[in-house]
């Protein structure tokens, strides 16, 4: 019989539907709702001290012509640049002021999956942490965002001793796996990953070492043991 994992280390992936409200101090509530027939997804963000910098989707039946001047208007918005462009769609990168919910996911060392819908201003959210720190993320972004919701609960695979990664390891596993670490090319490298953890470089380094090691094992032992490796 497997024991029990404690609540503060049981992970759970947790789905959020967060409607922000009008005044929300960055772009993401004002200027998705001045052009509701547009998709609006995040693909990747980079926090800072006290800004952050973000790479998103625009798509529909056509972009405006004054979106990107409207963009920079947005509230918080400090830069713009197109990365891509198209005539119904594209790929721009802002710059804006820390938003009250980047500080409560950097704070708590929340991971989130990417992309991040938020077409007229509501945001879905696709959180991976322990139980209590989903928890706390959920109370707080009720602070900001009093009409927060919790669609869709599921607890992760880390049920005791017995399991393949021990929550440390699963939760930077699903931390780096959801920011781009291992997408090619990478969203985000091993020195911006510590410093949102919060943790030394060369620590994170063996602990993805660590998690890297037990994977290619497990997939070796599940797929490849008549190959004698």
């Amino acid at each position: 019989m497997v024991p029990d994992v404690p609540p503060e280390e049981r992970v759970l992936i947790c789905r959020l539907v967060i409607p922000l409200p009008e005044d929300y101090p960055t772009y993401h509530a004002q200027v998705p709702r001045e052009f509701p027939n547009l998709r609006f997804e995040i693909l990747s963000r980079v926090p800072a001290v006290k800004e952050s910098i973000e790479d998103i989707t625009v798509s529909g039946e056509s972009i405006p012509p004054d979106f990107i001047e409207r963009l920079r208007q947005g509230r918080g918005v400090r830069e713009v640049a197109v990365l891509e462009r198209s005539e119904r769609s594209m790929m721009v990168r802002v710059t804006f002021a820390m938003s009250p919910g980047t500080r409560i996911y950097t704070g708590l060392q929340v991971p989130l999956r990417y992309p991040i819908p938020f077409d007229r201003g509501e945001a879905k959210l696709l959180v991976v942490g322990t139980e209590e720190k989903v928890r706390r993320f959920y109370e707080q972004f009720r602070q900001v965002a009093p009409n927060t919701t919790i669609t869709a609960i599921r607890k992760s695979a880390v049920e005791g001793p017995d399991s393949l990664l021990t929550p440390k390891q699963e939760e930077a596993f699903k931390m780096a796996m959801s920011m781009g670490y291992w997408d090619s090319p990478r969203r985000i490298t091993l020195t911006e990953l510590a410093s949102f953890r919060r943790v030394a470089k060369s620590t994170l380094a063996e602990t993805l070492a660590q998690v890297e090691r037990k994977l290619l094992y497990e997939l070796r032992d599940q797929h490849f043991s008549h190959w004698n490796l």
